[in-house]
């Protein structure tokens, strides 16, 4: 809430420039955007704060007994390590493979298509 004593008579405020500047120095951008030590550390600790919580919450959502993330992808305990699939035990291959046969398939189709 603001309350302000004002002549209504007076119109100062429609000659003068309320503003010190109608834009900022290189020097004053830098000292605006210029993150300290201190403040570096602080945003750190903040991040890690923020992202911490979330992992534990995914930690603790994974660990139910009734898991979300598991009826989601209709199995459970995958081990990606192994690159091998749980149900047929075939090997799974690489993201990049599968990257490289995308970006084939996508040539292909751009190629075939008239223009």
């Amino acid at each position: 809430f603001v309350a302000l004593n004002m002549n209504k008579n007076d119109l100062i405020q429609f000659v003068s420039e309320p503003w010190r500047n109608d834009s900022l120095t290189d020097k004053e951008y830098e000292e605006l955007y210029y993150l300290t030590p201190e403040m570096k550390k602080e945003y750190e600790l903040e991040l890690k704060i923020y992202l911490f919580s979330i992992l534990k919450d995914l930690i603790a959502e994974k660990d139910q007994e009734i898991n979300a993330i598991n009826q989601k992808c209709n199995t459970t305990n995958i081990d990606n390590k192994k690159r091998i699939c749980p149900n047929c035990h075939k090997k799974l291959d690489t993201l990049a493979t599968l990257q490289a046969e995308s970006a084939k398939e996508l040539a292909r189709l751009n190629n075939t298509v008239p223009q």
